[in-house]
C-alpha cells in the first residue's frame, strides 16, 4: 500500500503499517513528523497526524538495519473502486488509445490496481504499488473509476488516488467476513452458497467424465472427416476445470479476504460501488445484503486502525444498474426491483448516495450486460461526491419522485431535483405507465407542466397507481435541464411485512 507515487488522504489521521522483527523499533518520517513504535508479533502500525495537501513529499520508514524511502508522494483524496466486472471494465474498452492519449496524462491522479484474487483466508499484503496516471496506465484501469477520479481532480484541484479492486461475477455477500452472515437471519442461508456451488461443479466434472469417451470418439471421427475433406478442423472438447475449488469467487468472504482486507486500514474518503448484476434475482435480500456489507467495511476499517486514526463511516456511492434488454417474467422485473433497492439504500443509509445510470446503454446491443458507455457513470458519481461529500451547492441528480395527486383521469406527479427545469429528451415524453383498479399497467401519455408531469391514458378513467422506467430496458426520456435522467420509481411497491 505504501510505495512511491502513492496518494495519502488529506484532512484525517493516516495509519502507516508494515512488518518487522519483534522488538524492532520502526520510525516513520513525513512532512516534519517523526514517529516511532515497536514491532510486536511481526507487525507495527502508527498514525501520522493530518497531512498538508499537495506534494510531492517523501515518506521514510526506518528499522534497525534498513531504511525505505518512498518518493513522489501526494496528499489529497483517496477513493476505492469496487464491485464486479463492470467496475473492472477497462478504459480501453470504452475509448480508443488515440482518444485516451488526449486526456489521460494526469500526473496528480494516481492509480493502484488490486489483481483479482479472492481468497479463503484474509490476505494481509499487496505485491504491487501505486503508479501515475498515464494513457498506458489508464487504458487497463477501471473506466468508471478513471472518469470519476479525473472529474473529481478537476473540480477539487487536489491530488486524487484511486484504488481499483473488482471481482467479476461476484455476489455482494462474498465481500464481507462470514461472521456478518452468521449473525443475520436473512443472510445466514447464504453461508451454504459456496457448498452448493462446489457440489454443482463436482457434478459437472462427474457428468463430463461419464460422457468423455463418447465425446472423444465423436471428436476423432469429426477430425478425420475434416482432414479427408480439407475443411476446418473441429475444436477438441476442453471439458470443465478438474479443480472445483480453483475459482473462489463464490466462497463466503472470499472477495473481502482477497480484495479488501489487504487495503485496510488505509485512510480514504470513500468507495464507489458498481455491483448487483449477480444479485439481481434476489433484490429483496439485497436490501439487507448491501447495507450489511457497507457496515462490515466501515466496522472492519475502523477496528483495524489505531484508535486515533479510525475512520467514522466513510462515504459509499452506488451505481444504479443501467438498462439491459432481456426477457422478464410476467409479474416481476428483477432489474427494476434491484434499481429500487439501490436507490433506497443510497437515500436512507447515512453517508451514502446513488447515481442514476439508466440511460448508459449499448444501443447497438441492448442486451449487453457490459455497456461500454462508462463516462456518464463516472461523471455522475463525481458530481454526486462534489455535492454530498464535499458540500458544493450544485444539482447532483435528476428529477426524483416526490408525490402524486389524482384528479379524474389524470395523475399529477411532483418532483424534487428539477434543477433548471424538466425536459424530455427526444420527440416525446415516455416511460410512464399507469393502472386502474385491476392493477394492469399500460404505457401512458405524459406531458410536462412546469415542475410537474401530467400522466393519463384514454382507456383508464380512474387511475390509482403509477410507474416510471419500470422495465429492464425502458424507453424513458425525462431529464432535468442539468442533464441528469429522472430516477425510476413505482407507487405500488409492496408493503414491508
Amino acid at each position: 500500500m505504501f510505495s512511491e507515487n502513492a496518494v495519502l488522504q488529506r484532512e484525517m489521521p493516516v495509519p502507516v503499517w508494515g512488518h518487522a522483527d519483534d522488538g524492532e523499533i520502526v520510525t516513520v518520517e513525513m512532512q516534519g513528523q517523526r514517529l516511532s513504535t515497536t514491532a510486536t508479533n511481526g507487525a507495527w502500525m502508527l498514525t501520522l497526524a493530518p497531512l498538508t495537501v499537495g506534494g510531492p513529499y517523501t515518506l521514510t520508514i526506518s528499522g534497525a538495519d534498513n531504511t525505505i524511502t518512498h518518493t513522489n508522494i501526494l496528499v489529497g483524496e483517496v477513493w476505492l473502486c469496487a464491485g464486479q466486472s463492470n467496475m473492472g471494465w477497462g478504459l480501453g474498452g470504452s475509448e480508443k488509445p488515440e482518444q485516451i492519449e488526449k486526456h489521460a496524462n494526469l500526473p496528480n491522479v494516481r492509480l493502484l490496481s488490486v489483481a483479482q484474487n479472492p481468497q479463503e483466508h484474509p490476505r494481509r499484503d499487496l505485491d504491487f504499488g501505486w503508479g501515475m496516471c498515464t494513457p498506458r496506465a489508464a487504458y487497463g484501469f477501471s473506466a468508471v473509476g478513471y472518469y470519476f477520479g479525473r472529474d473529481l481532480h478537476k473540480a477539487l484541484n487536489v491530488p486524487v488516488g484511486l484504488i481499483n479492486s473488482p471481482v467479476g461475477g461476484s455476489y455482494a455477500h462474498t465481500w464481507m467476513p462470514g461472521r456478518y452472515l452468521e449473525d443475520n437471519p436473512v443472510l445466514h442461508p447464504l453461508l451454504s452458497f459456496w457448498d452448493e456451488t462446489l457440489a454443482q461443479r463436482v457434478k459437472l466434472i462427474e457428468d463430463y467424465r461419464a460422457k468423455e469417451p463418447e465425446l472423444k470418439k465423436r471428436y476423432e471421427t469429426d477430425l478425420a472427416k475434416a482432414r479427408a475433406e480439407g475443411t476446418p478442423e473441429p475444436t477438441a472438447p476442453a471439458g470443465p476445470d478438474n479443480d472445483p475449488t480453483r475459482d473462489k469467487r463464490n466462497m463466503t468472504g472470499a472477495a473481502y479476504n482477497g480484495m479488501i482486507r489487504p487495503l485496510q486500514p488505509y485512510a480514504l474518503r470513500g468507495a464507489i460501488w458498481y455491483q448487483g448484476e449477480n444479485d439481481e434475482g434476489d433484490a429483496t435480500r439485497y436490501r439487507t445484503t448491501l447495507p450489511t456489507m457497507i457496515r462490515a467495511w466501515r466496522e472492519t476499517w475502523k477496528n483495524l486502525a489505531p484508535v486515533d486514526a479510525a475512520i467514522d463511516n466513510f462515504w459509499f456511492l452506488i451505481v444504479q444498474l443501467p438498462s439491459r434488454a432481456y426477457p422478464r417474467s410476467a409479474d416481476r422485473c428483477h432489474r427494476a426491483e434491484m434499481r429500487e433497492v439501490q436507490w433506497d439504500i443510497g437515500q436512507t443509509l447515512p453517508r451514502c448516495g446513488t447515481a442514476v445510470t439508466i440511460d448508459c446503454v449499448n444501443k447497438e446491443d441492448p442486451g449487453d450486460n457490459h455497456p461500454p458507455i462508462k463516462e456518464p457513470m463516472g461523471q455522475r458519481l463525481a458530481v454526486l461526491a462534489r455535492a454530498r461529500v464535499y458540500g458544493e451547492r450544485i444539482e447532483h441528480t435528476g428529477p426524483v419522485y416526490h408525490g402524486m395527486s389524482i384528479e379524474g383521469r389524470e395523475i399529477t406527479v411532483d418532483y424534487t431535483h428539477v434543477g433548471g427545469g424538466l425536459v424530455a429528451h427526444g420527440d416525446e415524453l415516455t416511460g410512464f405507465a399507469i393502472a386502474g383498479a385491476d392493477m394492469t399497467f399500460v404505457d401512458a401519455e405524459a406531458r410536462i407542466d412546469g415542475d410537474q408531469v401530467i400522466v393519463s391514458h384514454p382507456d383508464i378513467t380512474a387511475p390509482i397507481a403509477l410507474r416510471y422506467a419500470w422495465e429492464h430496458y425502458p424507453n424513458c426520456t425525462l431529464y432535468n435541464k442539468d442533464g441528469f435522467p429522472a430516477a425510476p420509481f413505482r407507487t405500488d411497491r409492496p408493503v414491508a411485512p
